[in-house]
């Protein structure tokens, strides 16, 4: 379950792919991720909708969570793809 930048639930379904390990640059720093495609579908908690979507993040060890994420979804597989992109700015890790 996650929540859309239009703060709707929505379910994912998808097939996941560890790509290997990139060097990432943020606006937080530049720190080396493992990459992870995900092919799968979405749809609303509630009511009509939903479609195919693609996803990749970029998971950092040393950050301990997702420095990037870029996902890109269609409404039933008809029209322009919505997409969406998040950045890490900051962090700090707590010994």
């Amino acid at each position: 379950m996650a929540t859309a930048p239009s703060g709707m639930r929505v379910q994912r379904r998808a097939q996941c792919e560890v790509d290997g390990v990139e060097t990432v640059k943020t606006k937080a720093g530049v720190v080396s991720a493992i990459k992870i495609t995900m092919s799968g579908v979405w749809q609303p908690q509630y009511g009509p909708g939903g479609g195919p979507m693609e996803e990749t993040l970029w998971y950092a060890p040393s950050v301990k969570r997702v420095v990037r994420e870029e996902f890109q979804g269609r409404l039933a597989g008809r029209g322009a793809p919505a997409t969406n992109a998040i950045e890490l700015v900051h962090y700090a890790v707590k010994l």
